[in-house]
This record gives C-alpha cells, structure tokens and sequence, in this order.
C-alpha cells in the first residue's frame, strides 16, 4: 500500500504487462538505492479502476515505460 508520508517522493510506474518485469526492476531500485516508496500499474494490474486512481493521486513521480504494446 501507498505510504503516507509527506517527506517521502512516491513513483508511479505505468507499462504494459510484458514489460512489468523491467518495471519491476526499476521499481526495486528506486526502493533499495533511494528508499522512495514505489509501485507498478499495468493494463492488468491492479484491476480495480479506483485502486489505479488512488495510486495516481498518489503519486508524485509517475513514470511510463512506451513500447509498441502500450501504445496499442
């Protein structure tokens, strides 16, 4: 779940499933290295539309990995 803090920069990455494995990588980073809190949305996940709203509300930080799946 989101963290609530207001010293904390929340990232957002957006991408299409096949390439979640490299969001999630990147997402790692961000956790491990800088210690921002970080999540993933796909076109699959998470599959309830108000929960993907929540996360972009969330988020100070909202990155999109394009690729050709995405943009169909």
């Amino acid at each position: 779940a989101p963290s609530a803090s207001s010293s904390a920069t929340n990232i957002l990455i957006s991408c299409h499933s096949e390439n979640e494995k490299i969001a999630d990588t990147l997402a790692k980073s961000f956790r491990q290295i800088e210690q921002y809190p970080c999540h993933v949305i796909t076109e699959k996940s998470p599959e309830s539309i108000s929960a993907r709203a929540n996360l972009i509300r969330w988020s100070d930080v909202f990155i999109v990995l394009i690729s050709r799946a995405y943009q169909r």
